[in-house]
């Protein structure tokens, strides 16, 4: 049985309305001629409460995939469900109570709610069972899964879907994620929605089929939309992409650069972006790293391109030199679990030394400045830093200096 995994396609997300709308449906239209289910692992909407125009819209686009053809598959435990199995994702959810889109599509036939249940599919003697957990708060995923005690289906094909972060694909996890290690175990596939890039995990049998629709400028959106096809007979899959808006996305690092430098390379990449003829391409740079001494962020002035239709975004992530290395500064003490005392005296260390100082305790001064600020006053002015030597050998006044 040939399985189509359209997720997370968002309808409704306002900046792209009309963009996650008219991908979803091809989407959803390509999988019905393929495949002879189709499952919707969450965020099919992208509000708990959508705009009756936008509910409008996606049961137009849900009616259409069904009318598409005759479907020969059926559904053995749920009579009358329609080949569409689906779970609410985390842009979903509501309180226990409350109702949620996914379950009002239900409800007026267009699809099988498989959150906390199963559907199974039946084909020419063969089953394909889908049981679902649709996306609750990242810290009690765990939990509900544990919970609830799935298990897979006899004589079936079991596919688990769910919808949440994991661990070991994020790139920064944390104890309040679930981890591999909490989904149910026995089940011949999982697949998993939320996470909006193509990939797979567990030797191919945990699917993330990506959004059909770019809702974040992140470098891990960059690249096709599309959704899956699997095959139970075969184990294999294969990602479809569906035409979208091409997202561009560029990290340029820089290190002691001019404002000058820097402009001249987003030039670059504009012209780049132009000579290539792309068609209303979504573009985002971002510029990250130090200023060249003496100057700051705001003395770089970036001149964004004109290009028809296009979306072009432009994030500075500068710092000054001298601001990053106190930062780094701090950050290293932190780790090295330096005292405030010690992260101060290694500063006085290090000025004494720019300032060619010579003679001086330092770790005594410091003390003595803690503890008596006269006499540390005195302990400095003793010292006679080498411009002031030199100044009294041309027989010129010394400059009083700081320290």
């Amino acid at each position: 049985m040939r399985i189509g995994i359209v997720s997370d396609t968002h309808f409704g997300y306002k900046r792209w309305e009309a963009d996650a709308l008219a991908q979803a449906t091809a989407a959803l239209l390509d999988a019905a001629k393929k495949c002879d289910v189709i499952l919707m692992p969450g965020d099919i909407f992208d509000s708990r409460i959508p705009r009756p125009e936008t509910f409008h819209d996606s049961i137009k686009a849900l009616q259409a995939t069904l009318a598409s053809k005759k479907w020969a598959v059926k559904c053995i435990n749920r009579p009358g469900a329609p080949p569409i199995a689906a779970i609410h994702g985390t842009h979903e959810l509501r309180g226990r109570e409350l109702v949620n889109p996914i379950q009002i599509l239900e409800t007026i036939g267009l699809l099988a709610d498989v959150h906390n249940s199963t559907a199974i599919y039946e084909l020419g003697g063969r089953r394909v069972a889908i049981t679902g957990l649709g996306g609750v708060p990242e810290d009690l995923a765990a939990a509900a899964i544990e919970k609830a005690g799935f298990a897979p289906h006899p004589n079936a094909f079991n596919i688990f879907v769910f919808h949440q972060s994991v661990s070991e694909l994020m790139y920064a996890g944390g104890k309040s994620i679930m981890s591999l290690d909490d989904l149910p175990k026995g089940f011949d596939l999982y697949v998993c929605g939320h996470l909006h890039k193509y990939q797979t995990a567990l030797d191919g049998k945990l699917i993330i089929p990506g959004s059909t629709v770019l809702t974040q400028l992140k470098e891990e959106e960059a690249g096709q939309k599309g959704y899956v096809i699997f095959d139970s007979a075969t184990g294999k899959h294969e990602f479809i992409p569906v035409k979208t808006r091409e997202f561009i996305f560029k990290r340029l690092k820089f290190e002691n650069a001019t404002p000058t430098q820097i402009q001249d390379a987003v030039d670059g990449e504009f012209s780049q972006i132009l000579a290539e003829g792309r068609t209303k391409p979504i573009v985002r740079i971002v510029i990250e790293g130090t200023l060249k001494e003496g100057f700051s962020p705001q003395d770089v002035r970036i001149l964004k391109p004109e290009m028809p239709g296009a979306v072009i975004e432009v994030d500075s992530k500068l710092d000054m030199a001298s601001l990053k290395e106190k930062i780094e500064a701090i950050r290293h003490a932190r780790q090295g679990k330096m005292t405030v005392a010690e992260f101060g005296m290694g500063i006085l260390r290090r000025q004494c030394a720019d300032a060619g100082i010579a003679g001086l305790d330092v770790d005594d001064a410091f003390n003595t400045l803690i503890e008596d600020t006269d006499a540390a006053y005195e302990s400095f002015m003793a010292i006679e830093a080498p411009q002031e030597k030199q100044a009294e050998k041309g027989g010129q006044k010394p400059k009083q200096g700081k320290l």
